[in-house]
């Protein structure tokens, strides 16, 4: 079954599916919310797209920065943020990641899209509370991000929509 752009209903929220697919050969079940907006900044932004693979989840992260910079995510390289409850939540990458280069209308940007391994326990949690920051870490540093509310609530929205 495949449906693509699937909303349902979930005790009273709105749940949007970007892929929610049985695959034919596996048999695994494909769940993946559409991206929610973590922060906007400067001609940049960094989206979180929540994926559930049969029992196993992920956060992919997809960052943007307006300016040519070389970016990699290695290994060891997590993905931390911080909840509205003061609690951290810390995410390993699957793999090692690096950014790509885009050209449009003359702007340079630099795009990065990387998969973390998350728990159901993590999963919980973003469903409970909201995201205060973000921090995401390069082999050469880290950059860290306020989120607003609105955006910290759709993440938690779709967070229970994973769970269901």
């Amino acid at each position: 079954m495949f449906c693509f752009g699937l909303t349902i209903l979930a005790h009273g929220q709105k749940c949007e599916y970007l892929t929610n697919e049985k695959d034919e050969f596996t048999g695994a079940m494909k769940l993946e919310t559409w991206g929610k907006l973590i922060r906007e900044f400067t001609g940049s932004n960094a989206n979180l797209i929540l994926r559930k693979i049969d029992s196993t989840y992920y956060l992919l992260l997809n960052y943007n920065v307006q300016y040519a910079k070389a970016m990699v995510i290695g290994t060891n390289d997590r993905l931390m943020l911080k909840l509205e409850n003061d609690s951290v939540l810390f995410f390993n990458p699957t793999e090692i990641t690096t950014g790509t280069l885009n050209t449009v209308s003359g702007i340079t940007t630099t795009q990065i899209k990387i998969n973390y391994f998350a728990t159901k326990d993590q999963i919980v949690m973003l469903s409970k509370y909201g995201i205060k920051k973000v921090r995401v870490y390069f082999t050469d540093g880290y950059k860290e991000h306020e989120t607003k509310e609105k955006n910290a609530n759709e993440i938690k929205t779709a967070a229970t929509c994973l769970l269901k």
